[in-house]
């Protein structure tokens, strides 16, 4: 009994589940707060009901406590105008920003912690302005910027607090607060302690910026002359106004020469009163709360830029900053002497680095701490010529395993010296190149087509890119990707382009193709030496051998890559295979063609080819053009099953028979032939022999066969075969011999200039 009376005790509790009210009406929320009218409901609690909104707020006229904690409120514009609301709890919501909440004059409790805000700058003054009553406010566990200069700066602006974020608030406390909100309306008295005079910077190896150096070190202090006299602000050169907590900036109009200025550690959400400032040639503005880079193009003079610890996610430069100054400078006044080369955007929430690539001039840059995470970012700095130390440390692309970050960088940008804080040495880029050189991937897509999507590309074309390797890997990608060109490269197999399954057209000519796939061995060899993780297709190299690849492939050239046995190669899986083009290699013999029932143009000319099995090209039986000149063929294969071919183009081989001729006879849609440059061409005694023999033919050796010359071919034939029989006769009768003997055809009748060309000699694929 004991040892069940523990097993009872150390259950957990059963909570019985309250149903939630995600959404409310008049009658619901009369029930829950037991009211008779929403006029007399004065305390409310709606904890952890799911509420996104809560309409009928409005109408809680004399409302003075509400509890909407564990919700998922996102805006406080429904509490707006609630005049008798004393108590407000809105914790663990999603409220990003205060902006909506309006006249609230008797609030003196408001509790908004763990919520999403970020901007106390903003949010701090919308409580001054609505809320002059509030006296304990909870911030805690907010993803504040700059969350330790929270406190004073709220304690400044709300001067009714008595306890902030659960801690009571003393009299020293609140006067640090208003000393440094009277310091931050910025003076010219303000501007005045804290300016140099000196034209020249400080030699020195320290990091700090130049206004920092001078303030530390320099006893260049601007003289005024009197009292009311302004005449000191052209003297000064250099400013440094740090830790102020200043949000604008209005008395820099007045400082025409000031060539160096640190801002940092201050509330600055933009620059602008600083547009006069021509020369200024370095601005330090670290830790403040800018939101964009966009005023660049207004310091023709910028060389040195320190933007750390804001919050910039985009940059725009309408002008770029290494332009020469406007018309409107003085004659006199010198030209720029260096454009923008250092740039520090570290600690931002920059996802892109779109638009950093107009900074033509750039040397550093520093963008460690953003939000980087696609390295195909990198590509946008590529036509920084000068880009020599760069820094992406504690970006999400840097999470990357081994160090194929570091190597993708190294190998893009050429230029750099440092990455990251190291150093790079001939050796590191020796090894990018010899690990990422020549490989055709989705990164290398994204360089050449940087605003393309892959889902939408319906071509690609990459001739003389250096290509080794292929490897689109995901091929989804690709969806629509029907056509691509890859010729003078040095490609050496089909490896990583038979998973392109809906490719129709591909072009090869002028690679290193020799095989469908590398040895499987080799691959792996490879695939480790470059870091790289293996396909994760549905195809994968121990697929069984003889499956289809290339489903939809209809055009193929192969031209001019050297390739002396098309075994290897396992065309006869490329079913769907229409037209063939290997003119340009060293083959021997014809073979491995079996199994492409759907072929209806081969081109093998300018090949090494002396004889044609009989069984080569009998599969193919849905060939219609046939190329294969610039040969060594002395003899024609059997070309009766191929019943449907139209053309055929023999010229410059070494066919003399015109027994072999007659092998042609038994393709009854042959409508163009060339036997040009053939020993049996020469005496164009061929050309009545095939008129004769075939009644389709529309064109012989580019010479169109009109209808005279085939009635005089008849006739010749006819009169031939009567003077054979009158012989027999008087020979005494022997048997028949074939329709041309030995002496060959006879002599063409006709006159030679009826035999008009119709047109060129088609030539296609050279």
């Amino acid at each position: 009994r004991e040892g069940k009376d523990d097993d009872i005790l150390s259950l957990d509790p059963s909570m019985p589940v309250r149903p939630k009210l995600a959404m409310l009406d008049e009658a619901m929320l009369l029930q829950h707060s037991g009211a008779e009218t929403l006029d007399a409901v004065k305390c409310l609690c709606l904890h952890d009901n799911h509420l996104v909104r809560l309409r009928m707020a409005t109408s809680l006229i004399h409302i003075s406590k509400l509890f909407l904690s564990f919700n998922e409120i996102n805006s406080l514009e429904d509490f707006s105008h609630l005049l008798q609301l004393e108590f407000l709890d809105v914790s663990f919501n999603k409220i990003s920003s205060l902006e909506g909440l309006k006249s609230l004059p008797r609030l003196t409790h408001l509790d908004v912690s763990w919520n999403e805000l970020t901007n106390f700058y903003e949010d701090i003054p919308i409580l001054r302005k609505h809320t002059p009553s509030i006296e304990h406010l909870d911030t805690r566990h907010n993803p504040w910027s700059k969350s330790e200069a929270f406190r004073s700066y709220a304690l400044g602006r709300l001067k009714s607090l008595v306890a902030l974020d659960g801690r009571p608030i003393n009299s020293q406390e609140t006067e640090r607060a208003l000393r440094q909100v009277v310091s931050s309306h910025l003076s010219i008295a303000a501007v005045l302690g804290r300016s140099r005079t000196d034209r020249t910077p400080p030699r020195s190896l320290s990091l700090l910026p130049i206004a920092h150096q001078l303030h530390l070190r320099s006893k260049n202090r601007p003289v005024q002359l009197s009292c009311s006299s302004s005449n000191w602000c052209a003297q000064v050169t250099s400013v440094c106004l740090m830790d102020m907590g200043l949000r604008r900036l209005n008395c820099f109009e007045h400082l025409p020469n000031l060539k160096w200025a640190t801002l940092s550690n201050n509330a600055l959400s933009n620059i602008e009163g600083m547009e006069l400032c021509s020369k200024l040639e370095e601005l330090c503005l670290d830790s403040n709360q800018l939101t964009r880079l966009d005023f660049l193009s207004h310091f023709p003079r910028l060389a040195w830029v320190s933007l750390a610890g804001n919050r910039l996610s985009c940059v725009s430069t309408k002008r770029s900053p290494s332009l020469p100054p406007s018309s409107s400078a003085k004659p006199d006044q010198p030209s720029p002497s260096c454009p923008l080369h250092y740039l520090n955007v570290s600690n931002n929430l920059f996802d892109s680095l779109q638009g950093f690539q107009h900074l033509s001039s750039l040397a550093e840059l520093y963008v460690s701490g953003n939000r980087l995470s696609d390295r195909k970012n990198l590509f946008h700095l590529k036509s920084l010529p000068r880009l020599s130390v760069l820094d992406l440390g504690c970006n999400p692309l840097c999470g990357e395993e081994g160090n194929r970050h570091r190597l993708f960088t190294v190998y893009h940008l050429s230029s750099l010296k440092a990455l990251d804080g190291q150093a790079i040495d001939t050796n590191e880029q020796a090894t990018a190149r010899e690990k990422l050189g020549g490989r055709l991937t989705q990164d290398t897509v994204c360089e050449q087509f940087p605003d393309r999507d892959f889902g939408l590309m319906q071509t690609m074309d990459f001739p003389n890119s250096g290509l080794k390797h292929v490897d689109l890997s995901p091929v989804e990608s690709f969806q629509n990707l029907f056509s691509l060109n890859l010729e003078q490269n040095s490609l050496t197999s089909f490896s990583g382009l038979i998973y392109l399954n809906q490719l129709k057209v591909l072009c090869l000519n002028h690679n290193r193709v020799e095989c469908l796939m590398r040895p499987k061995h080799q691959h792996q060899h490879q695939s480790h030496q470059h870091n790289l993780p293996h396909h994760t297709h549905s195809h994968s190299h121990s697929s069984p051998p003889h499956s289809p690849v290339l489903h939809s492939l209809q055009v193929l050239h192969l031209a001019y890559n050297g390739i002396s046995n098309l075994l290897p190669l396992q065309l006869n899986r490329m079913s769907s295979l229409r037209a063939l083009f290997l003119q340009g290699n060293e083959l021997t013999k014809v073979e491995g063609l079996d199994e492409l029932d759907e072929l209806t143009e081969l081109v093998l000319d300018r090949n090494k080819i002396k004889t044609i099995q009989n069984t080569s090209l009998s599969p193919l039986y849905g060939l219609r053009e046939l190329h294969i000149e610039e040969n060594r063929l002395k003899e024609l294969p059997d070309l009766y099953p191929l019943v449907l071919l139209e053309r055929v183009y023999l010229g410059m081989n070494r066919l003399q028979d015109f027994s072999e001729l007659e092998k042609l006879a038994g393709l009854p849609r042959l409508v163009e032939l060339s036997l040009i440059g053939n020993p049996v061409s020469r005496r164009m005694q061929h050309r009545f022999l095939l008129i004769h023999q075939l009644p389709s033919l529309q064109a012989l050796d580019g010479i169109g066969v009109c209808e005279e010359e085939r009635r005089a071919a008849e006739m010749s034939f006819r009169q031939q075969q009567q003077r054979e029989e009158e012989e027999e006769a008087m020979e005494g009768g022997g048997g028949g011999g074939p329709l041309v003997g030995l002496g060959g055809p006879p002599e063409p009748s006709l006159p030679l200039p009826l035999m008009q060309p119709t047109g060129p000699l088609k030539v296609k694929n050279m």
